[in-house]
């Protein structure tokens, strides 16, 4: 029986697939992991490497399904999967070596049932590494999982992806934890914390091992309209699961009202580098006169004012006027001054 299951879902994934399967087959304990690959439809070159690297290496399985989503496809890797501890990765990406003996290692160490890795995100041409604000190779049982990591993860999105994680395969099926299929948008974020409701301990790694690639044209970086929904689709989801969580409806209001002001911000600031002239103008209009936006700005801004960065204030006001010129005008200056100030 492998040690660790690591799935892989994979579409029309040929351009860097080669470049994640090598990254997975060069960690130090690949001879105890199994590799499931879950081939969701590719119509590219995509069946032919997975074919060649299957031949090559017996600890490497293909499923091939029909087109039905990642969701879909990481649940058919679950079924499928066999080892003790899960790790999943995406076919853009790839692991630095000896990730998985670095997390299998903690996990072992301090008996926690999900350890965390840090994490290479390079964005806009510049490397930005995201790591956490915890002790490093200590278990953190329930008591600080619901008073320190849960309040973190209703602030900020850092932590919600799986693939920077190793989790224990008993507490997943004990439990018949799964993503959600169909889901576009948070069904990382969604398993996390379906798993940090049930699970006795986390530990936390120092080391960077995992590299996220910023793929341009990728669900995630394609032009959208949808940004306002989206956010706030996920906000009535987090309201929901951190209350099943036992987190108190006063705390997550607070907490997480700046987590969706950096979000608006954020999309706002994607949409003006993203898009130009009228279409620009037209998606940052339909940002800042969503219903819900428009609630929230004037329901929150309290709470904004005590809890977000200058900036996210400075964005958001303007947002507020549903001043497109203003929001622009904002970022234009931030950037003036990060210009001098990198010059000075």
């Amino acid at each position: 029986m492998p040690l660790i299951s690591v799935i892989m879902p994979v579409y029309n994934g040929e351009k860097y697939l080669r470049e994640c399967l090598d990254s997975i087959a060069a960690q130090g304990i690949f001879d105890k992991t199994e590799l499931i690959v879950i081939d969701d439809g590719s119509t590219d070159g995509t069946p032919e490497i997975l074919g060649e690297y299957a031949a090559r290496y017996a600890n490497i399985r293909v499923i091939t399904q029909e087109n039905a989503g990642v969701s879909a496809a990481r649940n058919a890797g679950l079924d499928a999967a066999r080892g003790e501890y899960i790790s999943f990765a995406d076919a853009d990406d790839r692991m630095y070596p000896d990730m998985l003996e670095t997390l299998m290692n903690a996990a072992v160490q301090t008996g926690a049932d999900m350890a965390v890795c840090g994490m290479d995100y390079p964005y806009v041409g510049e490397s930005v590494i995201i790591t956490y604000p915890f002790e490093n190779n200590v278990l953190m049982g329930a008591d600080r999982i619901k008073s320190e990591i849960l309040p973190f993860m209703m602030r900020v999105a850092s932590m919600n992806s799986l693939c920077t994680k190793l989790f224990r395969r008993a507490d997943i099926e004990r439990n018949g934890l799964r993503l959600t299929p169909g889901r576009k948008y948070g069904e990382d974020r969604e398993f996390v914390l379906n798993f940090l409701g049930i699970c006795r301990g986390v530990c936390f790694v120092p080391e960077i091992g995992y590299y996220y690639r910023c793929v341009e044209d990728s669900t995630i970086h394609r032009t959208r309209t949808d940004h306002a929904e989206v956010i706030f689709e996920r906000y009535r989801r987090d309201r929901e699961q951190f209350g099943r969580l036992g987190i108190d409806e006063r705390v997550f209001t607070r907490t997480a009202a700046a987590f969706v002001a950096e979000e608006l911000a954020g999309a706002l600031h994607i949409i003006s580098r993203s898009c130009k002239g009228k279409a620009r103008k037209e998606i940052m209009r339909g940002v800042m006169e969503n219903e819900d936006t428009v609630s929230f700005l004037d329901s929150e801004c309290v709470l904004l004012n005590e809890n977000c960065a200058r900036y996210t204030r400075l964005i958001l006001k303007m947002a507020r006027r549903k001043s497109v010129a203003g929001v622009r005008a904002v970022m234009l200056l931030m950037k003036i001054r990060v210009l001098v100030h990198r010059h000075a």
